[in-house]
């Protein structure tokens, strides 16, 4: 072991430039890979912490017709579906109410806590298992208003008190909710989300908003499957959507959990991108180590010799040549650790769901850094071999430094290089692409100079408040809906004029459809009634509806059963995207509800404001929400709200781009190293070559003319992958930016000019040398 450090500090002190270079490529693509490998591990272990997950399945339905899939279903369809499959040994439906606020006393005079609030069916402690910390859990389904919550609520509700046996009020109808049992929170990645679970109440039939998770039999997978879609009970349930046309109905499908989330909105696709930027990164900087590895074997072929005159065998050199690769690793693999940590503290971390924090993934990085080592172990078994396969005689004259097998070695290495750093580039770039495309893509309704704050926070009526803010000439008009544009949750399935549809319904205040801007394009649009009135609900579906469905205008003044009344269908608006653009346009319908359901369903007032003097207003809107609420004031834009949908987009835009970068410096890194290498076993013929009057531009051109070539070749390559990869990523998208021809050429024109930036500088240094100096030291 001494001998192997003692030559791995002669190799340090011999060749500092490549071991320099060597260090810096390896940790940066160390740090890269550690980071991709946390949050990978993180997206491939979702949902694994269940105790059940092996056995634990999610329930869709996909719509044939227009190759639609939805996540939701009523109590009773779900009770259907568990009687009709006996392999399903228990099974939960879970029914996401959002954020609710609470208060320990029904005063109120205490602020309320914000906490996500979740309604279940019986079966859910036997399908999710949660760790009971204190209470019984059971008693959750004993009566009404009974609650299960996580340590982190019971925390930042109670602090050190015992919360068992705790009431709590809501904010807004000061219901009473007994605490019963806490459960130790769940981990980020999981299907559920940590809050408050109560036991529904609810089997109204036309409440299609739970989510269906069911616990089957070991390895009776195929056959739920298969039951879903042949049970006579079940069929008839969905008979309704059967198009008599071409025959298609609705498929039922059972997902295992452990892969509900690569199923959702391009996570697969998230994930298989991050691994193979990973990778690449990782090909570039092993890439690296070969050149520089190989390019310094001719100055090292005297030492070579001297160890085998000295009696050291073939395959002893090689060992010692390998151990090399292992401590550039080591000392790689330190470095990578500490950027790690840094990267863990910086903003680009916000860019990664999974926690990039050194202690909550100390075994992870001990085994990435174990496959690192004997990775690199394994890479440096080919330029140990070819740094002593040479006969004495020939590597003294150093004969073999521009061998066709050393040049064609080195050659085909810089051409992966380059073609990974231009499909990098285009890849990232069309990300970007993508999301401006979407953030800039009408979704029919207004968004810009629109506002809004919770309605749940508010000591006050809507009109009360509404008016108070719309006294100042900045702020325009006011409206409100149960939810915001984006994040439309509540679906409704009915029996209407004997077909069954299923469509989304959005609550809305009667003023809603003309303060964003919606066009009504048959009938009309709400008209104005008492809260409290008892003439039929209003609604306005949208042209989807009629679409999908086979409808026209002939509906308008016909009744739809809406909450706990008749609705008469005033109008028809024209399509809105009310979700992200992951997603098509769906049939929906506005609802302006009447009684006790109005406010209750009204979560959110928007307000339009003038755009002119945009801190003065808000300061006002903030002064009158302190006379009407307690609570803080948590005003947001709803333009930087849709934009968030896209977030995703453009973290992983954010991400490739900086990966990409890092990319094109580690293959610089090694052009640079060949350019060295080139440039100091051409030092003769470079200087005969000035002697004969060649011009430092034609030593120049002489010495980077091979690259270019390597670039052209890896253009052509590059623009195929590229293009392949880019069309398969925006394949999930029903709305897709179109790939622009300029995109390929502008990518690689980023990598020629940083290429040519670097290798012209060294070229440059070696042209301009004096010639007599290099042919008197030859």
């Amino acid at each position: 072991m001494k001998s192997v450090i003692k030559n791995f500090y002669y190799i340090l002190k011999r060749f500092k430039t490549s071991s320099v270079l060597n260090i810096a490529g390896l940790s940066v693509a160390f740090t890269v890979f550690i980071i991709i490998a946390i949050q990978s591990y993180y997206d491939a272990t979702y949902n694994r912490n269940f105790e059940k997950a092996n056995n634990l399945e999610y329930i869709t339905i996909y719509y044939e017709a227009d190759e639609r899939e939805a996540h939701n279903l009523s109590v009773p369809i779900g009770q259907t579906i568990a009687e009709a499959v006996p392999e399903i040994k228990n099974y939960a439906l879970v029914q996401d109410w959002g954020s609710q606020f609470f208060d320990k006393s029904v005063e109120a005079t205490s602020q309320s806590v914000d906490i996500e609030q979740f309604a279940v069916s019986g079966g859910f402690l036997e399908v999710f298992t949660p760790e009971i910390i204190a209470g019984n859990a059971p008693d959750m389904f004993l009566g009404k208003h009974k609650a299960l919550i996580s340590q982190s609520d019971a925390l930042k509700i109670f602090g050190d008190e015992d919360p068992i046996g705790k009431i709590i009020y809501h904010h807004f109808s000061k219901i009473p909710v007994t605490i019963v049992a806490v459960y130790k929170d769940f981990p980020k990645n999981c299907s559920l989300t940590n809050g408050m679970y109560v036991a529904t109440q609810t089997t109204d039939p036309t409440e299609w908003s739970f989510k269906m998770y069911v616990e089957i039999q070991e390895g009776s997978h195929e056959i739920v499957k298969e039951k879903l879609n042949s049970d006579g009970k079940i069929a008839e349930i969905f008979s309704g959507y059967v198009n008599k046309e071409s025959g298609k109905g609705v498929e039922l499908r059972s997902v295992p959990l452990e892969e509900a989330y690569m199923i959702q909105a391009n996570n697969k696709t998230t994930f298989i991108s991050l691994i193979a930027i990973g990778v690449i990164i990782l090909l570039i900087a092993y890439i690296n180590y070969l050149n520089f590895s190989i390019a310094m074997a001719p100055s090292r072929v005297k030492s070579v010799n001297i160890h085998k005159i000295l009696g050291l065998n073939r395959s002893a050199l090689q060992m010692l040549m390998m151990f090399e690769g292992i401590f550039f690793a080591l000392i790689s693999l330190c470095l990578s650790v500490i950027l790690v940590n840094f990267f863990a503290s910086s903003p680009l971390s916000s860019f990664f769901s999974a926690s990039l924090l050194i202690t909550e993934n100390l075994f992870l990085i001990g085994v990435v850094g174990l496959f690192l080592l004997a990775l690199i172990a394994i890479v440096g078994i080919y330029p140990a071999k070819y740094a002593t396969s040479f006969p004495e005689a020939v590597a003294l004259n150093n004969s073999f430094a521009l061998s066709p097998r050393g040049v064609y070695m080195r050659n085909v290495l810089i051409l992966i290089q380059f073609v990974a750093a231009i499909s990098l580039c285009c890849i990232a770039y069309f990300i970007k692409i993508q999301h401006e495309y979407m953030i800039n893509y009408s979704s029919g309704i207004q968004k810009e100079n629109i506002v809004y704050l919770p309605l749940k926070g508010l000591d006050t009526d809507l009109n009360s408040f509404g008016d108070e803010m719309i006294k100042n000439p900045l702020v325009l008009d006011y409206t409100a809906s149960e939810a915001i544009p984006g994040t439309v949750p509540m679906g409704w399935g009915r029996r209407f004029e004997d077909k069954q549809v299923q469509f989304t319904s959005w609550p809305v205040t009667p003023n809603f459809l003309d303060f964003f801007g919606v066009k009504i394009i048959a009938g009309n649009g709400f008209t104005e009634t008492k809260k409290d009135s008892t003439t039929l609900e209003q609604v306005i579906f949208n042209n989807k509806f009629i679409e999908k469905y086979g409808f026209d205008n002939s509906l308008i003044g016909k009744n739809v059963f809406c909450l706990s009344r008749d609705g008469t269908v005033k109008g028809i608006a024209g399509d809105i995207n009310f979700q992200s653009l992951h997603y098509p346009i769906e049939p929906m319908a506005f609802v302006v509800l009447n009684g006790s359901y109005r406010e209750a369903r009204l979560n959110f007032v928007f307000f339009k404001i003038s755009g002119k003097d945009t801190p003065s207003t808000i300061e006002y809107m903030s002064k009158t929400w302190s006379k009407f609420s307690k609570e803080e004031f948590k005003l947001t834009f709803l333009d930087q709200k849709v934009n968030d949908l896209y977030k995703k987009e453009d973290n992983m835009a954010r991400l490739i781009g900086f990966f990409g970068l890092i990319t094109i410096v580690i293959a610089i890194m090694g052009i640079y190293g060949l350019i060295v290498f080139n440039t100091r076993y051409k030092t003769k013929e470079i200087a005969i070559r000035k002697v004969n009057g060649a011009t430092e531009l034609e030593i120049i051109l002489m010495l980077n003319k091979g690259l270019l070539a390597l670039f052209l070749i890896a253009f052509v390559i590059s623009v195929p992958l590229a293009y392949y990869a880019i069309d398969r990523w925006v394949e999930s998208f029903p709305y897709k930016a179109s790939i622009p021809w300029w995109l390929f050429l502008g990518a690689a024109t980023v990598v020629f000019i940083i290429s040519a930036i670097t290798v012209s500088w060294q070229s440059w240094k070696a042209a301009t040398v004096n010639p007599v100096k290099s042919l008197k030291s030859e």
